[in-house]
């Protein structure tokens, strides 16, 4: 069976669609996406992860997404994307794999990049340090680095602070603005107590308000799984009330991240809750089509008044 178009329908629903396009071009123009400084370095309130770019899922049990992704994000899908952003106000990245040396060489863009520092299996094998990928990172171009959250969830684990404050020695021996990366609330406590000042902390950062939450009872602390959390990917942030008071007792600028608890949650919904709660920039991972309306979104959301009047001072 064919469905017949009425010719004027489609036109009206043509015009509507080119309104809107126009509307939202005009929104932006006349409202650019907020930025904010870490150290000497202004960087937009959305930050565009990278994860999805290299099929970090956090699928749950969807053992196939992971694959796909891969599939979908080409080099030239994600330099697409990354055009996108800069377009639409994100002037920063998280860098992955020497991303943004390829980015800038293929397309000239602009973006800068925060490098986010980890050791993989591979490079424990090979014994290959983190500060030898610190100053890779370094002699890409980066503006700043931070470690990765399941390294220093296991450094304060085992109680290794040294390794932490010779990493933030590197990064600022070079001038760049330094991070610690964190999974569990006690990464920024511990640090913070023994005097370990970053520039900026990388907390994870969302509400359990969804439907795979692991319900509070069966939650424990990050720091007793040496990869990570054995929880079936359902949660990133165990004690959301209890980061955010912690946070309000610091100045340190804090980017939060899984602020969407790896897609269950909304745009709307976790923009909003991480900005009022106090997180200062917002590390997202998007896809190509994601781009335009998280933007709007957190442009939105940043422009109420309750938002730009919240508890914690903004950085």
């Amino acid at each position: 069976m064919t469905m017949k178009v009425d010719r004027r329908t489609f036109m009206r629903s043509s015009v509507a669609a080119s309104i809107a396009a126009v509307n939202l071009q005009a929104r932006t123009a006349a409202s650019p996406l907020p930025t904010g400084r870490i150290g000497r370095v202004e960087i937009s309130r959305l930050i565009c992860g990278s994860n999805p770019f290299y099929g970090g899922a956090h699928s749950r049990d969807l053992i196939y997404v992971g694959k796909l992704l891969r599939q979908y994000c080409t080099q030239e899908k994600i330099f697409d994307t990354l055009e996108l952003c800069e377009q639409n106000g994100i002037n920063t990245m998280i860098e992955g794999e020497s991303l943004s040396v390829r980015y800038r060489k293929a397309r000239g863009g602009k973006m800068q990049a925060l490098a986010m520092v980890m050791l993989e299996r591979k490079d424990v094998e090979t014994g290959r340090t983190l500060m030898e990928k610190t100053q890779q990172a370094i002699d890409n171009g980066v503006v700043g680095a931070f470690i990765r959250g399941a390294e220093a969830d296991r450094w304060v684990q085992s109680g290794r602070l040294e390794l932490i404050e010779k990493f933030l020695a590197l990064v600022r021996k070079n001038r760049l603005i330094a991070g610690i990366g964190a999974h569990d609330r006690q990464v920024p406590i511990t640090c913070e107590k023994a005097g370990l000042k970053p520039d900026f902390h990388f907390k994870t950062i969302h509400h359990d308000r969804y439907y795979s939450a692991l319900p509070r009872e069966k939650r424990r602390s990050f720091l007793v799984d040496s990869w990570g959390p054995n929880d079936h990917d359902c949660i990133w942030e165990q004690y959301p009330e209890e980061t955010i008071e912690f946070m309000k007792t610091i100045g340190t600028p804090w980017i939060g991240f899984k602020v969407l608890a790896a897609g269950a949650i909304s745009p709307q919904s976790g923009f909003r809750y991480a900005f009022e709660n106090g997180a200062d920039f917002l590390a997202v991972g998007m896809l190509d089509f994601f781009v335009k309306e998280n933007v709007e979104i957190a442009r939105q959301v940043l422009s109420d008044p309750e938002i730009q009047n919240r508890s914690r001072p903004w950085a």
